[in-house]
């Protein structure tokens, strides 16, 4: 039987090099962006790369309405979901002696509430299957607080915590969830970094990373490797080893 699998912010980035992936292997493709000419666009290539069907559907996943309305075009369409992944995100940066709850609040209601919006309409659907699997785009950044990455880093420690809630919560009901957390991935969001970014990836590499982390149905997956030992071993390293190692470290973007 084919299986269906739901992207959103599929509109570029990561997103969309993962939306070719699945196309490439034969699935129905549900493509969700804000940005529905774009997103249009990667549902008409993934029927050409070899999608069983292609959809577009345009939802800003900050908005509960949309993903409510989501909700209601999935039914029409009367498609099985096996794999959900909830990618649409957006990025930020700015030093904390100029704090600003406006960039919290705006890279939140994407990063943290988009996904919940998505999670609050589409659980209920996957219970009712009786099987799907639950997959969010954290980030390296989420282990440790890192320089001028307060809104973003701490918006994807959020996704973490609450992918192992839901993992725990939803096993019984069937469902699978997995968090990965990319390190520094070329798109769009990450062009406008000024900054060396080690071990940067293509998006096209990146999506086959998490194909096959998804397959595999990991728990938590993080890559590449050495970027992810050196994220997960801030956790223990004592924090005035670490402050002195991120002195003159700066994470700005362009506007």
């Amino acid at each position: 039987m084919t299986k269906t699998i739901l992207i959103t912010g599929a509109s570029t980035g990561i997103g969309k090099a993962l939306a070719y992936q699945y196309a490439g292997l034969g699935y129905h493709c549900i493509c969700v962006s804000r940005r529905i000419e774009a997103c249009q666009s990667v549902a008409s290539n993934c029927k050409e790369l070899g999608a069983a069907s292609s959809h577009a559907i345009k939802c800003d996943v900050s908005l509960a309405d949309d993903t409510m309305a989501l909700k209601k075009e999935l039914d029409r369409l009367n498609l099985v979901i096996d794999i959900v992944v909830l990618n649409a995100g957006i990025s930020g940066s700015g030093s904390s002696h100029q704090l600003s709850t406006l960039s919290y609040r705006k890279i939140y209601e994407t990063n943290v509430f988009g996904v919940l919006n998505c999670l609050e309409s589409l659980i209920p659907k996957l219970i009712t299957q009786g099987f799907g699997h639950i997959v969010l785009i954290g980030s390296l950044s989420s282990y440790r607080g890192l320089p001028q990455t307060g809104a973003y880093g701490s918006s994807k420690a959020a996704l973490h915590y609450i992918a192992e809630t839901l993992r725990l919560d939803l096993k019984p009901y069937g469902l699978d969830v997995s968090i990965i957390h990319p390190g520094f991935i070329k798109t769009p969001l990450t062009d406008k970094n000024t900054f060396k970014m080690p071990f940067l990836m293509s998006a096209e590499k990146a999506a086959a990373i998490i194909q096959k982390a998804i397959h595999r149905k990991k728990a938590i997956y993080a890559f590449p490797f050495i970027m992810a030992c050196a994220a997960k071993l801030q956790v223990i390293l004592p924090s005035f080893i670490r402050d002195l190692l991120l002195r003159n470290v700066k994470n700005t973007k362009e506007l």
